[in-house]
């Protein structure tokens, strides 16, 4: 499974741009409790980007936004892609 993330404003460490830790969804699913003391096993980036970036990533792997530390805006569009039917009651949308 992939999300995909299209800016449509710019996003830097100063607005909350996403930080992920590389790498670390080769670890499967981490639950909630413990994603934050796992993610310190990893290199962390910020992924700053710009009006119109792409950003594609696979599901698991661990992320954080920060708060805004500026006035500006920091909009996203995601989009979540996968090749396998949800677990119920979820479903995915038909169209």
């Amino acid at each position: 499974m992939l999300f995909v993330r299209v800016h449509l404003d710019a996003c830097d460490a100063e607005n909350g741009a996403m930080e992920i830790a590389r790498g670390s969804h080769r670890l499967g699913p981490v639950p909630a409790g413990e994603a934050a003391g796992a993610a310190k096993s990893f290199e962390p980036e910020v992924t700053a980007a710009a009006p119109g970036d792409v950003l594609v990533l696979p599901m698991l792997v661990l992320h954080r936004s920060l708060p805004s530390q500026s006035e500006g805006a920091r909009r996203v569009l995601r989009v979540d892609f996968a090749d396998f039917d949800l677990p119920e009651p979820l479903r995915w949308a038909d169209g």
